[in-house]
């Protein structure tokens, strides 16, 4: 059910590329038809961020959701908690 709160989904056990490797941002990138610099990516693991970057993505360390939903709206995103 959480699959249905997404327009894009990328599995890397489809696409047989696995974070970081390039081609699965890549695909991301190709799948939103959106420039990477439009894209926000978080992850706990850093090479994962790195490789988001890498292409031009804005990539987050996960820590927690205060700190994520303070990374956003630096970006300018709109975020509420939910209550």
């Amino acid at each position: 059910p959480v699959l249905k709160l997404f327009d894009t989904a990328i599995f890397s056990c489809e696409l047989g590329a696995i974070k970081p490797e390039p081609a699965i941002y890549q695909a991301l990138i190709a799948a939103v038809g959106c420039d990477p610099a439009e894209i926000v990516f978080f992850d706990d693991v850093q090479a994962n961020v790195d490789g988001a970057l890498a292409l031009g993505i804005n990539a987050y360390r996960w820590k927690n959701a205060e700190t994520a939903r303070s990374e956003l709206r630096d970006l300018g995103v709109s975020v509420q908690r939910r209550q």
